[in-house]
């Protein structure tokens, strides 16, 4: 199916789910403008470099397969699509740049899954480290949990530390 196609043409382009919608978008506000001539948002001069790269590489036999007939549908099934990913959810207590993103996405999908989406999350209550999440298994590798674990010990070592 053509989205099936698009979707991993996507997927491929991008990291994160947020870029994955964005992605989504900018095709869709590409094809209109570019298929149907219509009057929408999509204005080429306004594009990053990232995204102009994105529009250059797309596979022309893939947007050739889109027309006035199956446009709408498939982008209806493409966000159907995208909606039911489920990301890998990479938790940081601090703000990760975009460029660590994408190392980060390279390693996880030249090592593990190379469709594999991920959302990342600011929790600050994890200290440092990070916490991950995907299809409802959680798993912390946080300064929070290392703490937590070894509260006791750490309480001991404190009394002991201050006499009492």
């Amino acid at each position: 199916m053509l989205e099936d196609d698009v979707l991993k043409a996507l997927i491929t382009s991008c990291y994160t789910i947020g870029q994955l919608h964005s992605r989504m978008m900018l095709l869709r506000d590409f094809l209109n403008m570019t298929l149907f001539r219509s009057d929408t948002a999509f204005n080429p001069n306004l594009l990053t470099n990232e995204d102009k790269q994105f529009i250059d590489r797309l596979d022309k036999n893939l947007l050739a397969q889109f027309s006035n007939t199956n446009f709408g549908d498939t982008f209806k099934n493409l966000e159907a699509k995208i909606k039911a990913i489920k990301p890998l959810v990479i938790y940081t207590a601090v703000e990760i740049p975009e460029y660590e993103m994408a190392l980060i996405g390279m390693y996880i999908r030249h090592n593990f899954r190379v469709d594999l989406v991920m959302d990342f999350k600011i929790d600050p209550s994890l200290i440092a480290g990070t916490a991950l999440s995907l299809n409802g298994v959680y798993k912390d590798y946080s300064a929070r949990n290392g703490v937590e674990s070894h509260k006791q010990e750490i309480i001991e070592q404190f009394k002991t530390f201050l006499g009492k």
